[in-house]
């Protein structure tokens, strides 16, 4: 890389430099951005909440976006402006067979992350249903991940093998390759993304080519590229996406020794959101009082 990446790098990420990052946006025509589109085969998109403490999600709207009040950065949102996050897993349950719920778990658990924690954690995955199809932008996908899923690499190939014509300019390869590798970083504080999340803002709300997207799609960076993140616009999500099962679980953790068990699920969703929960199951609530016997703590 060459001038933009000295531009980006030189960009602190903090509020006064907000402008700074658009003017390079807007030096590059629309038309020329190499973006790559991704028509999301695979409907069932899952997400995980951690539950507040002593307390179970009762509406969808707890468990959908947060309101914009509450929204700090994120790896592609930026404040006060909320999308959907979600994972998907291309119709496989990850190359080294992780489950579904707990790579969600992975992308909004740091009590899961901590290798050295002990204790129970209490979360609600929920399952959503796209009604049509579904467009999303995505990122060449050049960073390389330990347990990545053959769909991430068959899209870097792709990029590199498209970019072989060189009929992309210069400068707007160089951005879209800086991003691409922005996206894949597991900064330490939410405002390190501010450079990644105002790229995507600019892509899915401000530039011609682009802005009419669903949303985006990324590997999940603490799942190693084992399964996918979509990250849609929420105007999508209350239009054409659906909520069709919720499960409250535990995490039962000793160390880097886990295991997760769905203590109850929903038997209906209301037409206002409502959640009408079944029965705690009796073989999983027993492994819990198990654990609380064992001297685990419940931590929410």
């Amino acid at each position: 890389m060459g001038a933009v990446k000295e531009y980006l790098d030189g960009i602190e990420p903090i509020e006064d430099n907000i402008g700074r990052l658009y003017q390079l946006f807007e030096s590059i025509a629309d038309e020329h951005y190499p973006i790559i589109w991704y028509t999301l085969n695979t409907p069932k998109l899952l997400r995980t909440r951690i539950n507040i403490k002593d307390e179970s999600f009762t509406n969808i709207c707890e468990i959908s976006y947060p309101p914009a009040d509450k929204v700090g950065y994120g790896r592609v949102n930026v404040k006060g402006k909320p999308l959907f996050y979600s994972c998907s897993f291309a119709g496989h349950e990850g190359d080294d067979n992780i489950p579904p719920r707990i790579m969600t778990l992975e992308e909004s658990s740091a009590f899961l992350r901590d290798k050295k924690a002990s204790g129970i954690e209490r979360s609600t995955c929920s399952v959503w249903y796209p009604v049509g199809e579904i467009n999303l932008i995505c990122l060449p996908f050049l960073t390389k991940f330990d347990r990545e899923c053959s769909q991430v690499s068959e899209i870097r190939n792709g990029w590199y093998d498209a970019m072989r014509g060189g009929r992309v300019p210069k400068s707007a390869r160089e951005l879209v390759e800086y991003m691409s590798v922005e996206i894949s970083k597991d900064f330490t504080t939410p405002q390190e993304y501010m450079k990644i999340a105002h790229f995507v803002n600019y892509l899915l709300y401000f530039n011609s080519k682009t802005q009419k997207a669903d949303g985006i799609i990324y590997p999940s960076v603490p799942a190693q590229g084992s399964g996918f993140n979509v990250t849609l616009k929420t105007e999508v999500v209350d239009s054409r996406v659906k909520c069709t099962n919720v499960a409250e679980c535990a995490l039962i953790k000793k160390g880097e020794k886990s295991t997760l068990i769905i203590l109850r699920e929903s038997k209906e969703i209301l037409d206002d959101g409502k959640i009408v929960y079944g029965e705690f199951r009796d073989e999983e609530f027993r492994i819990l009082q198990g654990a609380l016997l064992e001297g685990l703590t419940l931590i929410n």
